[in-house]
């Protein structure tokens, strides 16, 4: 049954080789030798024989002694492994070889250990827990491609060893080379992806932090990396096999076709973005100059000219984003600027509104619908952060 596997260690421990040693011992020898030497002690013994006779006679006691031997340990200075003495037998052991097969094996369990490292890195960069491929999207933010690299780098080194000099490199070996291709290709994939995330966002910054020209750039950046990002996922699906992935239970085949289905979705969100940018950049220029004009020089004539540019520029860029259909993680870039721009569209429209109460020397009137502006355009967080806001905000 083909599932979506649940967060786990795809490469489970292959099984541990212990090398164990043998070793030898010499025999220590007799207690009593060098160790023990006899000690001579004296110990009496009283005998007592008694004679009766009919008469009284004296009693004769005989004390006999005999001499009787006892062991105690002492500290032989002449006995070995003592400063006098004959130096101790040295214990031999032997260390047995690993045979081939074991070397082998373990090099095998290196490069699944270290596959198993670029997948657990790849994981960690979700924005969320992940557990599976499919939760890291565009806009993830722990990406670490070196680190991921480096791992598959290692695993592919350790299966060189296990291959060199063989015909058939084995079916095991087979298999983690062809997962070793599999993480590499997603991970250039990823890597385009997200590095196409970072100039959308980067155009979006830019554009309502109001540095155009660096916005304008971004833009180009952005047709340019999603060309690249393209041209990755075509490389990661014509290089890799589902099948061949799946016969090590980390990534399933749903799974797989999961994954490239949304790479490419998120390349297609910002498919039509490049006239959106344009238009929504224009906005923002035209709202600019048009807060300078009527907020700093009080030239309503001029600054109404500029409003109703900037109003075009974002129902343009509304219109555009509206039939962009975001996906994963270009998600919140693109609603951000959809949102900004429906919101600039009504807030230009009260600034036109307050440009012509400057006009007509209708004071109120343009107070009223300069906090209508303040209002609307204080509802887009990209709006209500950019220098002209701050400035509407305090004239």
């Amino acid at each position: 049954m083909d599932e979506t596997p649940t967060r786990r260690r795809f490469l489970a421990a292959a099984g541990t080789i212990l090398f164990a040693g043998c070793s030898s011992g010499s025999d220590t020898g007799d207690e009593l030798d060098g160790r023990f030497a006899p000690n001579r002690t004296t110990v009496r013994e009283t005998t007592v024989r008694r004679t009766t006779t009919t008469t009284p006679e004296p009693v004769d006691i005989n004390i006999e002694t005999r001499e009787t031997e006892t062991l105690e340990p002492v500290d032989d200075p002449d006995g070995p492994g003592n400063p006098g003495g004959p130096p101790e037998e040295p214990v031999e052991t032997t260390e047995r070889t690993p045979s081939e097969a074991e070397r082998r094996a373990a090099t095998l369990a290196d490069a699944r250990a270290r596959l198993e490292s670029a997948l657990e890195t790849y994981l960690d960069s979700s924005a969320g827990a992940a557990s599976s491929i499919v939760d890291v999207e565009a806009d993830a933010p722990g990406f670490d491609r070196a680190a991921i690299e480096s791992d598959i780098e290692g695993a592919r080194t350790a299966l060189d060893e296990v291959t060199a000099g063989t015909r058939t490199p084995g079916t095991r070996a087979t298999e983690l080379r062809a997962f070793a291709d599999f993480m590499a290709a997603l991970t250039a994939s990823q890597a385009a992806v997200v590095d196409l995330y970072a100039a959308v966002d980067g155009a979006v910054t830019n554009t309502f932090d109001e540095n155009f020209a660096a916005a304008e750039s971004d833009a180009r950046t952005v047709s340019r990396r999603r060309d690249e990002a393209t041209d990755a996922i075509d490389e990661f699906e014509a290089n890799t096999d589902p099948e061949d992935v799946a016969l090590l239970g980390a990534v399933s085949r749903r799974e797989y076709a999961s994954k490239v289905d949304q790479l490419r979705a998120e390349v297609a969100s910002v498919a039509e973005m490049d006239d959106p940018f344009e238009h929504l950049r224009q906005g923002m220029e035209a709202l600019a100059e048009g807060v300078d004009n009527f907020a700093g020089s009080s030239n309503y004539t001029v600054s109404n000219s500029n409003f109703i540019e900037a109003q075009s520029g974002f129902e343009l860029a509304d219109n555009g984003l509206t039939v962009v259909v975001a996906e994963g993680g270009m998600t919140g870039v693109i609603d951000r600027a959809r949102n900004a721009a429906r919101r600039g569209v009504s807030g230009c429209g009260s600034l036109i509104s307050a440009a012509e109460a400057g006009s007509a020397r209708n004071p109120r009137e343009r107070e009223e619908q300069t906090d209508a502006a303040i209002e609307e355009l204080g509802a887009s967080r990209e709006l209500r952060d950019s220098p002209s806001y701050r400035e509407l905000v305090e004239a």
